[in-house]
C-alpha cells in the first residue's frame, strides 16, 4: 500500500511532465483519452445489461449461493420462483445431479490444495476483507493520476 510520501513523488511526477503544445489531436492522450471513454462507454453497456437483462434471472443468494443447493426446482424470474417452470434435475443420461457432490468432487480439479469447499470459502471472505481497502486504495490513486495527466495535457 502507498503512503503519503509514494502519493506525492506520483503526484510530482504525473504534474511535472511537459506535453508539447503543438496540435493536441495528435497526441498519445488524445488517443489514450478516446480509448479510456470507449471502455468506459463498453463497461457502463455491461453493466446496464446485467442490471436490467441478466438480474431478472438470477437466483436469491438466500435461495442459492454456489453450487452446493443446485440444481433448484425451478426457474426463477425477478426472484421469484416460477413453480410453472419446474427443472429438469437430472443429466440427459438420466444421471441425478448433486452439487454439493460435484462441488466437492471439482473442487480437487481446480485448486492445487487440500481445502474442502467451506474452507475455501471461508478463505475468500478473510481476503476480501484484507485485500478490499487496499485495492481502493490503489483505484483512487490510479484515478488522481488519470485525471491530473489528463487536465495538464487539456490546460497545458
Amino acid at each position: 500500500m502507498a503512503n503519503a510520501g509514494e502519493l506525492l513523488k506520483i503526484l510530482k511526477a504525473t504534474m511535472s511532465t511537459q506535453y508539447p503544445q503543438s496540435n493536441f489531436a495528435s497526441k498519445p492522450v488524445f488517443v489514450f483519452v478516446f480509448v479510456f471513454f470507449l471502455f468506459l462507454f463498453s463497461l457502463c453497456s455491461f453493466f446496464r445489461y446485467l442490471r436490467k437483462d441478466h438480474i431478472k434471472h438470477c437466483v436469491p443468494s438466500n435461495v442459492s449461493s454456489g453450487l452446493a443447493t443446485l440444481p433448484l426446482s425451478f426457474v426463477y424470474v425477478n426472484n421469484t420462483a416460477d413453480k410453472s417452470k419446474p427443472t429438469n434435475k437430472s443429466l440427459p443420461t438420466g444421471e441425478i445431479l448433486n452439487g454439493k457432490k460435484s462441488h466437492q468432487q471439482i473442487v480437487s480439479y481446480f485448486t492445487t490444495n487440500t481445502m474442502s469447499p467451506e474452507e475455501i470459502y471461508e478463505l475468500g471472505l478473510k481476503m476480501l476483507n484484507e485485500l478490499y481497502p487496499q485495492v481502493s486504495t490503489v483505484i483512487k490513486i490510479i484515478w488522481f493520476v488519470f485525471v491530473a495527466a489528463v487536465t495538464r495535457a487539456l490546460i497545458g
